[in-house]
C-alpha cells in the first residue's frame, strides 16, 4: 500500500472541489512527514492552505506549516552548527 502515490493520483485527477483537493494535499503531506521529507510536507501543505484557507482544515494545514518550518530551520541551524 503506498498512500503517497494514491494521494498524488488523487490530486492529478483534475478535480474541481478544492476541499476535497486541500484533504488530498494535507494527507500526502502527512505521509511525507512520516517519510522524513519535511520540504515537500511544506509544500503541500502549503497548497492545502492555498486550496482551502477558510475550510475546516486549514487550522490544521497552519499547525503543520509551523511545526514544518520550525523544523526546516532547526535542521538547517544544526547542520551549520556541525560544519
Amino acid at each position: 500500500f503506498d498512500a503517497y502515490r494514491f494521494y498524488t493520483r488523487g490530486i492529478e485527477t483534475g478535480c474541481s472541489d478544492r476541499s476535497l483537493l486541500a484533504t488530498l494535499f494535507l494527507n500526502r503531506s502527512a505521509v511525507l512527514m512520516a517519510q522524513g521529507r519535511a520540504a515537500e510536507a511544506l509544500k503541500d501543505s502549503k497548497s492545502a492552505l492555498k486550496l482551502n484557507p477558510d475550510g475546516p482544515l486549514a487550522l490544521k494545514a497552519n499547525q503543520r506549516i509551523l511545526r514544518l518550518a520550525l523544523g526546516l530551520s532547526l535542521l538547517e541551524d544544526s547542520r551549520s552548527a556541525m560544519d
